[in-house]
């Protein structure tokens, strides 16, 4: 089932928590990003939580549109970022 980052996202934003789920928590997540759209000169970043306060960026989740990035992490939340986007920024990002 996949989970929603951004739907057609319009402007430069610090996307919402997706909480993965917990018969995963102590082991490793695998998924694939798919990002489609118009980046606009905006950069996505992926970001990752062990306990929902802290965040980091995960290494290789930059792309190119559209692009699918493959992801193994273990963290309990995930969410997207864009930052730098231009008038024309028109993203959906969606893990599966």
């Amino acid at each position: 089932m996949a989970e929603t980052l951004f739907e057609n996202q319009t402007t430069n934003v610090t996307g919402s928590a997706v909480n993965v789920p917990v018969s995963v928590q102590g082991g490793f997540l695998h998924r694939t990003i798919y990002i489609t759209g118009t980046l606009d000169g905006a950069t996505f970043k992926l970001q990752a939580s062990p306990d929902g306060s802290v965040w980091v960026n995960v290494p290789d989740t930059d792309a190119v549109l559209p692009s699918p990035v493959n992801v193994i992490i273990r963290a309990k939340q995930l969410r997207g970022v864009l930052t730098g986007g231009g008038g024309s920024l028109s993203v959906t990002v969606k893990l599966y």
